[in-house]
């Protein structure tokens, strides 16, 4: 779900915050932002995903804008075939 949300999102946009508003809309639903930033460090971790610092933002702090990896996005490719092949 964090994986397709973030290859849907314009590459600038790949903030856990930008995440959590995404996930919250598409789903008609509260998503929490502890469940989107444990999600984001496991799939860092296992290899999908890497981060950057980002530009700072008005408030002066700079959030870390994360991208998929070729892994990633081979992921992201599979999970959508593999939804693809049901009906």
């Amino acid at each position: 779900m964090v994986l397709e949300a973030l290859a849907e999102l314009p590459a600038d946009r790949g903030y856990g915050a930008a995440l959590e508003r995404y996930l919250s809309t598409k789903f008609d639903r509260i998503i929490q932002a502890q469940g989107i930033y444990l999600a984001l460090h496991r799939l860092q971790r296992r290899g999908f995903l890497e981060s950057e610092q980002s530009s700072p933002v008005p408030r002066g702090r700079r959030p870390l804008l994360y991208r998929l990896t070729p892994s990633g996005e081979q992921a992201v490719t599979e999970s959508r075939r593999r939804k693809a092949a049901f009906p």
